[in-house]
């Protein structure tokens, strides 16, 4: 059972004055900014502790606060495309405050009780994709070096987010002990939530939104896990389910055609659950991967929603390309493309900026982008080392002066150099 939820002023002002608050965040519906709350929190701490505690306590939320602004943010493709945008929520801060407290105490709840799955690593403190695929990539790596073979399947929802059902998350939330008046404010804030999409300052007319949780918001990615917390427990347990939000791996280690009619099986029991609970599965965008130390060995045709999944094998899954021989050489290769034509972006808008500029550049752009996930494909090759150190180089000598007597790489890639 969740324990009483008691906000206090010192409390509220921390998450005024914490980086929870970032004051650089659009403003909502209210349009009141978030600097104005964070400046003033010592202020506006006994209002608006006043004011939440009478929402909470109510379970009833101000008109305002069901209200949202959507904009976009590109996933990937064609700018013109609008299904290579995500939607995002703009609500008002105030309201985002209220999610803040509510959101750590629910999680306290969980931890506390060991509700949350702990296959899923998306959205939740200790945990990362880092993490998530760490564990992936050891049990694949044990697996294969035992001389076994396993079957892995890369599954994708379609529009997961938008398609949770309000009265099936509130029993839920319900059956994992959130009752009284946080359950209560919860379906509040959901019910006859209203949104419009904002686009380049021109508003569209207000539509109700009757399922999904918004994008964007604090409590919307925990309500999520909560929904989809259950999935894990429909497969055999011989079978691995790993989730980082909606994003999902099953494998299973194939000794025969029985452990490949099993995770066939496994695949129809997510069907069903998906089923059960509004969710469903992208199956264009869902593969199978067959990893054996065998070059001739038999490969299944496996089916979901009535359709036989592609095998593949290389598939991207978290921004890394996992490869069916568990090398890493086609993502590395990857990434210094990537890398290249970055540089060459940065170096054509760049041309005869400072050098602060240059480095700036340098670290934000291509340095993130050559570090992304690299504790799990950090490469062992020589190949794979001089790939990488060769594309760096080229961006160093771009981005930094040079220096009479050092190299490029003595100077700026003493600690960071892929080289062994």
């Amino acid at each position: 059972m969740l324990e009483p939820l008691n906000v206090t002023e010192v409390g509220l002002c921390k998450v005024q004055t914490a980086e929870n608050l970032n004051p650089g965040k659009a403003s909502g519906p209210d349009e009141i900014p978030s600097g104005l709350l964070q400046t003033l929190a010592e202020e506006l701490t006994p209002v608006l502790t006043g004011l939440i505690c009478q929402s909470l306590n109510t379970g009833q939320l101000p008109r305002v606060w069901k209200d949202a602004w959507i904009t976009r943010v590109l996933k990937k493709g064609a700018l013109s495309d609008p299904a290579n945008y995500r939607p995002v929520s703009l609500t008002c801060i105030v309201c985002i405050l209220t999610e803040h407290v509510l959101c750590t105490h629910i999680r306290s709840h969980l931890d506390k009780h060991g509700i949350l799955t702990p296959g899923n690593h998306g959205f939740r403190s200790h945990h990362s994709y880092e993490s998530h695929l760490l564990l992936t990539t050891h049990d694949l790596l044990k697996i294969r070096d035992q001389g076994c073979t396993v079957d892995v399947g890369i599954l994708d929802f379609s529009k997961a987010f938008d398609t949770v059902p309000h009265r099936c998350l509130i029993n839920k939330l319900r059956i994992y002990g959130i009752h009284g008046v946080v359950s209560s404010w919860i379906e509040a804030f959901l019910s006859c939530h209203q949104q419009l999409v904002l686009c380049y300052g021109v508003k569209s007319e207000y539509s109700t939104v009757t399922s999904g949780v918004p994008q964007g918001t604090v409590l919307g990615p925990l309500l999520f896990l909560l929904h989809i917390n259950n999935m894990p427990s429909v497969v055999d347990p011989g079978t691995t389910v790993r989730l980082f939000a909606d994003d999902t791996l099953i494998y299973r280690v194939i000794h025969g055609i029985e452990d490949q009619v099993a995770l066939e099986g496994d695949l129809v029991r997510l069907e069903k659950w998906a089923k059960s609970w509004s969710m469903v599965f992208n199956v264009s965008k869902c593969y199978m991967m067959h990893i054996s130390h065998l070059s001739s060995s038999e490969q299944y045709m496996y089916q979901l929603c009535d359709v036989v999944l592609s095998s593949v094998t290389s598939e991207k899954y978290l921004g890394v390309y996992l490869n069916h021989d568990l090398k890493w050489s086609h993502h590395i290769d990857q990434v210094a493309a990537k890398a290249s034509r970055k540089l060459g972006f940065i170096r054509r808008n760049l041309r005869g900026a400072p050098v602060d500029c240059k480095k700036l550049a340098y670290v934000t752009l291509f340095r993130s982008g050559m570090e992304y996930a690299s504790i799990i494909w950090d490469p062992y090759t020589k190949r794979d080392s001089d790939k990488l150190d060769k594309t760096q180089q080229c961006a160093a000598r771009w981005s930094y002066p040079p220096i009479r007597g050092k190299s490029v790489s003595q100077l700026y890639f003493s600690n960071y150099s892929w080289s062994r």
